[in-house]
């Protein structure tokens, strides 16, 4: 007898009881299996790096209240500022010229391509007073 002959005389009752005691028997043991205990996270100081917390500190940064994308880009336009007036009171030039130029024109370039959106304008007025100091 062919295995489809075989199936058409019991009705499929074969396989289907084959599947719904598989099934059965995954059940009772996924019934029985104890759930991996997980710790909990937490907010608390200790549980954060302290070389992080240091590091951001030293920086002025405050994990628990971070600040907004325009502070973030004044601040770094401030800094290379800074390093730039560094550079030239020594004498060299450095890189960070170049990275405030192409700062600067992406920032024109966003604000000319979505003329809707005047973060990037405020962002444009700051870095032009901070490099012209």
């Amino acid at each position: 007898m062919r295995t489809n002959q075989q199936h058409l005389q019991d009705g499929h009752r074969a396989s289907t009881t084959l599947f719904t005691l598989r099934f059965d028997a995954i059940k009772t043991m996924a019934v029985k299996r104890v759930p991996p205990v997980r710790p909990q996270l937490s907010a608390s100081v200790g549980n954060k790096n302290t070389k992080h917390l240091a590091v951001l500190a030293e920086n002025g940064i405050n994990y628990d209240r971070p600040m907004s994308p325009v502070q973030v880009a004044t601040l770094r336009a401030e800094r290379i500022a800074r390093e730039k007036k560094n550079a030239a009171a020594a004498g060299t030039t450095s890189v960070c010229c170049i990275s405030v130029c192409c700062i600067f024109e992406y920032c024109r370039w966003l604000s000319a391509s979505f003329p809707i959106h005047s973060t990037f304008s405020s962002i444009i007025n700051e870095v032009n007073y901070v490099v012209s100091v």
